[in-house]
């Protein structure tokens, strides 16, 4: 079973990442191009792969096998895969033409289309990850206000990475595919604190999509940065190829 990067002693997180970053600069200068390992060192590459070769899964390999190959099964009898955890909220894959839509629904809601189930299943695993790793680094977007950002030593380095996106979000320029929307908020009796309205959030980059809703301006513009940075960082250190958008 892999060590997670918090069960590392800091000598061997340091030694982790000289080797990581002895290993770009020897690559990057022998092919003339970005090696595999760049940013591998930083907290987005150590999270990101940390998700992608866990996830938060720890059981052994023959029941993560098994469970690929039942949502794999489901997929192709049915058209679809969906596992609920009544505590945080669904995971799915469905089958879609041309390809695989991969999602969760969480206290955010965090989808991509890709070409293969491989591919989805890797989406599904860090989106799952990331989404319920959200609300223990930054709050619930719907809560209006936003917990200390400060890095936590016993906190998972998935979370110590989201709150280091949110420090760097004052500075942050939104892209094109970053808006903030309004909408009306749910009847009273499904919602615990009344609002006049809710302010939606998303961040597209082609079928990849990150969404919250947000009771308050300033919540609503800090998700924006961390979703836009995010989708970033899921592109260029996971070399995610989402299908085009469609509708």
């Amino acid at each position: 079973m892999r060590i997670q990067w918090n069960a590392l002693s800091q000598e061997q997180q340091e030694e982790r990442k000289a080797s990581w970053e002895r290993l770009d600069a020897f690559m990057s200068k022998a092919t003339g191009e970005r090696s595999p390992f760049y940013r591998r060192a930083s907290d987005a590459g150590i999270a990101l792969h940390e998700l992608v070769e866990d996830g938060d899964y720890t059981g052994r390999h023959r029941a993560v096998a098994e469970w690929i190959t039942e949502a794999y099964s489901d997929v192709e009898r049915n058209g679809s895969w969906t596992s609920d955890n009544p505590d945080f909220g669904t995971q799915w894959i469905r089958r879609e033409d041309g390809g695989f839509t991969a999602g969760v629904d969480l206290a955010v809601r965090l989808r991509m289309s890709v070409a293969t189930f491989g591919e989805a299943w890797e989406a599904v695993r860090v989106l799952w990850g990331l989404g319920s790793s959200l609300p223990y680094a930054l709050s619930a977007p719907w809560v209006r206000e936003t917990p200390s950002l400060e890095p936590e030593p016993e906190r998972s380095i998935t979370e110590a990475y989201l709150k280091g996106l949110a420090r760097a979000a004052v500075a942050h320029v939104p892209s094109e595919g970053a808006s903030i929307a309004t909408a009306a908020p749910p009847p009273p009796a499904e919602w615990e604190d009344p609002v006049e309205h809710l302010y939606v959030v998303t961040v597209r980059r082609e079928s990849l999509s990150l969404e919250c809703n947000c009771t308050t301006p300033e919540r609503a513009h800090l998700f924006l940065a961390v979703f836009d940075m995010l989708a970033d960082d899921l592109l260029d250190i996971l070399e995610w190829t989402p299908l085009p958008a469609t509708g």
